[in-house]
């Protein structure tokens, strides 16, 4: 799974304050194997960051320059880099190649919905065929998976009308 509720289970212990105390007082709602555990994880998150930019904008507030914070671009070569980053769905992948001026000339984008979107697929379907051992009704059966995808936060496009119920 990708997202804050992996990157919680993995690295919290490097949260700190108000966010460390939230995780570590509501840690039954923090269930890596659930994945409406993700919303609570991001919740935390924001806690955390919100408290970390204050402390970024402080240290950059005192003793910087206009002059010292900008970082001037060199153009006159052409090349194509490479990054994997962590965004607030998951893993942000990208290829971006420029010209010599400058200027974007190509880019490949791997979304964290195209990551996570085979294990939501997975849980939806347990969930579907769970459902209809224990005899609930489709309309129950759709708002419940649109619950699960909701919870994964893919990117709008996907997060809309995704389960079509057919008798």
């Amino acid at each position: 799974m990708t997202g804050a509720i992996s990157r919680l289970t993995l690295f919290s212990g490097g949260m700190t304050g108000r966010a460390k105390e939230l995780a570590q007082l509501y840690t039954e709602y923090l269930d890596p194997s659930n994945p409406l555990s993700n919303n609570f994880a991001q919740a935390i998150e924001i806690i955390y960051y919100i408290h970390k930019a204050l402390d970024i904008s402080n240290d950059l507030a005192s003793g910087m320059n206009e002059n010292e914070r900008r970082i001037k671009p060199e153009y006159g070569h052409a090349g194509t880099g490479v990054s994997i980053t962590e965004a607030p769905r998951g893993l942000l992948a990208y290829t971006i190649g420029v010209d010599k001026n400058g200027l974007v000339k190509n880019v490949d984008i791997i979304t964290p919905t195209a990551m996570f979107l085979p294990l939501m697929e997975a849980d939806l379907k347990k969930t579907t065929e769970g459902f209809l051992e224990h005899g609930i009704d489709d309309k129950e059966i759709a708002h419940r998976l649109e619950t699960i995808v909701r919870s994964y936060d893919p990117c709008v496009s996907c997060s809309v009308h995704v389960t079509i119920v057919r008798n």
